[in-house]
C-alpha cells in the first residue's frame, strides 16, 4: 500500500493548526495560573528570576515568625534587657550582636549548617536522620559549658544529660529550618543572632564592659 502523500500546501496548513493549538494551550495555562511565565521554557530569566525572589520572600517570612516567637518567649524568661537603660542598651545590644555573631554564630553556621549538614542529608537520604544528627551535632559543640563538670561519674553524666536536653531540640530545629529553606542564613538570623544572644547577653555586656 503505497503511503500517503500531502502537499506543500496541506502540510503548512496542518504546521499551523499545531501552532495555533500549542498557541491556546498555552493562553489556557496563562489565564488559569494567572502567571505569564509558568516554565523555564517560557523565559528561563523570568522564571528563575522569580523564583528567587518568591524563595527570598518564603526565607523572610520564616525569619519573622521565628524571630517573633523566640524573642517573646525569650524576653519571658530573660527579662535583664529592661533593666538597662536606653543608653546602656544602644551600646550592649550592638556589642553583643557583633562579638557573639563572630564568636558563635557564624562558626556555628559555617561548619554545622553549611559543610556537614548537606553532607549527612547526602550519606543517610533521610531528612529526619539528618535534622537528629544536626541537633547531635549542635549540642556536641556545646559539651563544655560553663556550668558544666567533669570531676566524676555522676556530674560527669548530669552535665552530658543537660548538654542535650538543653541544645539538642534547637540544634534539630535550626537543621530543621535550613533544610526546609535551603539557606543557613535564615536560622542563624532568626534563631541565634538576635534571640537569645541579643536578647539574653546584652546585660552580660554591659557588666562585662562595665558599660555605663
Amino acid at each position: 500500500m503505497s503511503g500517503i502523500v500531502l502537499s506543500a500546501a496541506v502540510r503548512q496548513n496542518l504546521l499551523s493548526l499545531q501552532s495555533t493549538a500549542e498557541l491556546l494551550s498555552t493562553t489556557q495555562n496563562r489565564l488559569a495560573s494567572g502567571k505569564k511565565v509558568n516554565t523555564a521554557l517560557d523565559n528561563p530569566i523570568n522564571f528563575f528570576t522569580s523564583q528567587g525572589l518568591s524563595n527570598r520572600a518564603n526565607d523572610l517570612l520564616v525569619i519573622v515568625v521565628v524571630l517573633v516567637i523566640e524573642s517573646v518567649s525569650e524576653l519571658a524568661a530573660f527579662p535583664g534587657i529592661f533593666k538597662l537603660t536606653t543608653s546602656q542598651l544602644l551600646v550592649a545590644a550592638p556589642l553583643a550582636f557583633f562579638l557573639f555573631g563572630i564568636g558563635t554564630v557564624l562558626p556555628t553556621m559555617i561548619l554545622i549548617y553549611s559543610i556537614l549538614l548537606p553532607r549527612y542529608l547526602k550519606l543517610t537520604g533521610s531528612f529526619v536522620v539528618t535534622v537528629l544528627l544536626g541537633g547531635a551535632t549542635y549540642a556536641l559543640m556545646h559539651l563544655v559549658e560553663g556550668w558544666s563538670t567533669f570531676n566524676g561519674p555522676t556530674n560527669t553524666a548530669l552535665s552530658l544529660i543537660f548538654v542535650v536536653l538543653t541544645y539538642q531540640g534547637p540544634g534539630m530545629f535550626k537543621s530543621f529550618v535550613t533544610l526546609r529553606t535551603g539557606n543557613a542564613w535564615v536560622h542563624a538570623i532568626a534563631y541565634h543572632a538576635v534571640p537569645p544572644h541579643v536578647i539574653v547577653d546584652a546585660p552580660l555586656m554591659v557588666k562585662a564592659f562595665a558599660i555605663r
